[in-house]
Formats: C-alpha cells, sequence, structure tokens
C-alpha cells in the first residue's frame, strides 16, 4: 500500500493534471491565472512544483484563492516537503549530496523511511547548502524551487518537521497567532536568541531562514506592504513572479533598494522593513551579506556569542 501511494505521490509531483481533487479545488484559479501547461511541451505536463508558484503568484499579488484550494495546496506542499523521493529533480540533481552530506539517511533508501518522510532528508539538504561550499549549483537550484513552491515562510504548517520542532515553542511564545498565519515564522526568527527557544527547533528554522533571507519573496507580509514601492521606487518589473529564478545579487539589490529609499516608502512598508531588518540582527545566519563574506574574519571575534554562531555554521 505503502509503495503504491508513493507511486501515485511521484506521478502527481511530475502532472499535477493527474490530481483531480487538486484540479477541482483549484481550477477556476488555474484558468483565470493560466496556471497551465507549455504550450511547446508535447506531454502536456504540468509540474506540481510549477502549478503551485503559479497559484502563489497569484496570492503574493493580491488575488483572492478560495478555501478549497488553499487547503489542497497546503496539503501538496507537506506532500513535497515531506519525502524528497516523490520530486523527480531532487533525487537526479541532488543524489551526490545527499551520498555526501546526507549519507546515512540516503544508505536507508528511498521508499520512504519515517525519518524520509518526516522530512529529515530534504532539511539535510538546506543544512548543506547553508553550510558546504561545495554545494552544486544544479541541485540548489532545485532546492531553491522547492523553497518557494512550499514557502514555509508563509504557513509553517507547509514543513511537517519544522512545525513539529517548533510546536512547544509556538506554544509559548508564539500562542496568540493563529495557525498558518505568516507571523508565526517571524515570530519564531524574532525570538531565535530567546531562552525558551529550543536547539531541535532553531536549527530547523535556520535551514529554512537561510533562503528567507536571501530571497524576499519568501516573506509574505513584506511583499505584502512593500510591493507597490518595490515597483514604483526599485523598477521591480510588474510581471515578477516566484517562477523568476533571480540570483542572490539581484534578490539583495531590491531588498537594498527599499533601505536605501527608506524615507520614500509607505508607512506600513517603512514599519515591515524595519522589523526584517531587526529580526535580522539576531543571528548571522539571517545576514546573507555578512555570512557569505565575512566569515573568516568573523571566527577571530572574541565575542563567545559571535564565535559560538561561527562555529556553529562552520561545522560539517
Amino acid at each position: 500500500c505503502r509503495k503504491e501511494v508513493h507511486r501515485r505521490q511521484k506521478v502527481v509531483v511530475s502532472n499535477a493534471l493527474l490530481d483531480a481533487p487538486l484540479i477541482r479545488a483549484c481550477q477556476s484559479e488555474m484558468r483565470e491565472h493560466q496556471c497551465v501547461t507549455n504550450p511547446q511541451d508535447s506531454d502536456k505536463q504540468l509540474s506540481l512544483i510549477n502549478l503551485l508558484l503559479c497559484l502563489e503568484d497569484r496570492i503574493k499579488k493580491g488575488n483572492q484563492i478560495k478555501d478549497e484550494c488553499r487547503r489542497e495546496m497546503l496539503a501538496h506542499r507537506r506532500m513535497l516537503m515531506s519525502d524528497y523521493a516523490v520530486s523527480p529533480e531532487i533525487t537526479s540533481k541532488c543524489k551526490n549530496e545527499m551520498i555526501q552530506h546526507c549519507h546515512t539517511l540516503y544508505r536507508q533508501g528511498a521508499s520512504g523511511t519515517i525519518d524520509q518522510r518526516g522530512g529529515r532528508m530534504i532539511h539535510c539538504l538546506f543544512n548543506a547548502a547553508r553550510r558546504e561550499s561545495n554545494f552544486s549549483r544544479e541541485c540548489l537550484f532545485n532546492i531553491k524551487s522547492l523553497v518557494r513552491a512550499v514557502d514555509p515562510g508563509s504557513d509553517i504548517r507547509a514543513d511537517p518537521l519544522l512545525e513539529t520542532a517548533c510546536r512547544s515553542v509556538i506554544d509559548t511564545l508564539c500562542a496568540k497567532i493563529k495557525p498558518g498565519d505568516s507571523n508565526i515564522i517571524m515570530c519564531l526568527l524574532d525570538n531565535i536568541k530567546n531562552t525558551r527557544m529550543t536547539e531541535d527547533c532553531e536549527d530547523r528554522l535556520m535551514e529554512v531562514a537561510y533562503f528567507m533571507a536571501r530571497d524576499w519573496r519568501l516573506t509574505p507580509k513584506l511583499i505584502r506592504t512593500c510591493q507597490k514601492n518595490l515597483i514604483d521606487l526599485c523598477k521591480l518589473p510588474e510581471s515578477w513572479s516566484m517562477n523568476n529564478n533571480m540570483t542572490d545579487v539581484q534578490l539583495g539589490q531590491y531588498l537594498g533598494c527599499l533601505y536605501q529609499k527608506k524615507q520614500q516608502l509607505s508607512d506600513n512598508c517603512r514599519i515591515e522593513l524595519k522589523r526584517i531588518m531587526s529580526i535580522r540582527t539576531k543571528a548571522i545566519g539571517l545576514m546573507p551579506e555578512v555570512e557569505d563574506n565575512c566569515m573568516a574574519d568573523l571566527a577571530l571575534c572574541k565575542n563567545p556569542e559571535i564565535k559560538g554562531e561561527v562555529r556553529e555554521l562552520q561545522m560539517t
């Protein structure tokens, strides 16, 4: 039974059009927002990741998505994060990384052990992408696509391992935020150094935050409040998309532009930008410009807290 479910999941990930409940729930949104197959594709397939990215585009640009469709999207995001083996791009493009950096999990096979179904292989790859300089571009490209499609920053429930690891912290420090709210993950990041933060939650959180810190599109409230400013002041094309593979430099330039023009921003955008910048000061791993360029110098710092962070980031 498990093998058949696994086989079915792999089929759906390759071609979401074969998932009747998903298509039934989201058909009006797919039609309205042209989430269709590529007309040049003779196979007429629509990958699950591309469908989720298309629908997520609509949400981030202020369009309405029915609750039924949102529920199906969440279920499929959880599926993608729960078992790496259902994603053909991950299994093929990240094989070397799994063997090299996640060998214990990889040796267990791709049939779906408890650890793999819980998302540990995906998070292991997240961690390796963050720490390993020899992480391949092909694997990183597909990992980034997966993160954008799953978008755990918009709803932590999309990442079962992260949600489980942080449940006690959420119940303690973020209890007033309703389930599914994008503010939950921001609350966790804001409390990254709180004494009630657990080690397991912090580790899983920083693995996801590595990608969020490098792509402002993964910070929902920033997009909602600053999208007009990004277009008007920073020349962000109105056709921007979650499916566009912008470089880290390009993404950083837009955020830098907002900061440089902070006096011209709308009040809501300025408040949210200030909050994001404040959260980034909580840990070196939340500051891409520092983490990517200054690790060797930071390793010389005598401050025990900084040395501890650097040591954690340098661990293999």
